[in-house]
C-alpha cells in the first residue's frame, strides 16, 4: 500500500504537467493510515470495505487531510460482492465530496450512508454541504430510482431522483456482478464527468456530466483553498452486499487519469 500527501508548498515548485497525486492507494493490505474510518467501514485484506454483506449496516471513509476540490481528478477500482440476502442485492456506495467532518455518516438502505432517511417527504440526517457520485445496486421506487443498477449525481444528502437537472444511467451489465469495476471522475472547475467500466480503459465519452460550480454548493469557495474532506459512503439494509474500494488516486488538479493524450 502506498498513500501520498503533497504538501502545498511541494506543490507550488512542480508544474502542474507533473503534478503527483494528493492522495493514492496500490491496495489497503497495511493499516489504513491517512483515512478516517466510521461506522461499519474496515479494512479487509487488500481492501477498504466500506461495508460488509450484512443487515443493516452504514459505514463512510474519508481522507484525514482536506483536498483541494475546485478541480480535480480522480480514479477507482471497486468490487461489490456477496448479494446473499433473501431480499437481493443491496442498497450501493458513493463518492462523496462534504465540507461538514472527518466523521460524517449517514442513514443505511438507500441512503447509501450518504443521505438521510426520508420523514414526510423531507430528507432527514444525511451529509449536508456535499455532493456525491453513487453507484446505487437496488430499486427503491419510492425514490423515484430506474429499474436497473444506476449511477447518479446527487447533492446535500439526498439520494432521491426527483430533480432532472441531476443525472441518473442505468448502467449494464450491473457493476453488483461481483467484477473489478474501474471509475473516473473529473472536475476541470465547472463540468464534473463521470466513466465506469468494467474493463480498466478509460471510455472516451462520460456516462454522466453536470455543470455545477461543487466549491460554492460546498460553501468552501472563500475559505481554506477550495479544500473539503474526500471518500467513501455506503450502507446495507434488508438486502445486502460487501462495497469494496480496491485502488483509489485522486488529483488535486483537472488531469484525467488514463485519458489517451493526442
Amino acid at each position: 500500500m502506498k498513500c501520498i500527501f503533497r504538501n502545498s508548498l511541494f506543490i507550488s515548485l512542480i508544474s502542474a504537467s507533473s503534478l503527483a497525486s494528493a492522495i493514492e492507494f496500490d491496495d489497503f493490505s497495511s493499516k489504513v493510515a491517512n483515512l478516517q474510518l466510521n461506522g461499519n467501514s474496515v479494512k479487509y485484506g487488500e481492501s477498504l470495505r466500506i461495508t460488509p454483506a450484512f443487515w443493516w449496516q452504514a459505514g463512510s471513509a474519508f481522507a484525514t487531510k482536506k483536498l483541494k476540490v475546485s478541480k480535480f481528478s480522480t480514479y477507482f477500482k471497486f468490487q461489490i460482492t456477496g448479494p446473499f440476502s433473501p431480499y437481493g442485492a443491496a442498497d450501493g456506495f458513493t463518492f462523496a465530496i462534504q465540507a461538514n467532518s472527518i466523521n460524517a455518516l449517514g442513514a443505511t438502505g438507500p441512503g447509501e450512508g450518504y443521505g438521510g432517511d426520508v420523514e414526510s417527504g423531507q430528507v432527514v440526517g444525511g451529509i449536508n454541504n456535499s455532493i456525491a457520485v453513487e453507484f446505487d445496486t437496488y430499486q427503491n421506487i419510492e425514490f423515484n430510482d430506474p429499474a436497473l443498477p444506476h449511477i447518479a449525481i446527487v447533492i446535500n444528502g439526498d439520494t432521491r431522483h426527483f430533480d432532472s437537472s441531476l443525472p441518473v444511467e442505468e448502467i449494464l451489465p450491473s457493476f453488483n456482478n461481483g467484477k473489478v469495476w474501474s471509475a473516473w471522475i473529473d472536475y476541470d472547475g465547472e463540468t464534473l464527468q463521470v466513466r465506469i467500466s468494467p474493463k480498466d480503459k478509460r471510455p472516451e465519452n462520460p456516462q454522466l456530466e453536470k455543470t455545477i460550480d461543487i466549491a460554492e454548493l460546498l460553501g468552501v469557495n472563500n475559505t481554506e483553498n477550495y479544500k473539503a474532506f474526500v471518500g467513501f459512503t455506503a450502507a446495507t439494509k434488508g438486502g445486502y452486499e460487501n462495497h469494496d474500494i480496491l485502488f483509489w488516486q485522486y488529483r488535486e488538479d483537472y488531469f484525467p487519469i488514463g485519458e489517451l493524450k493526442k
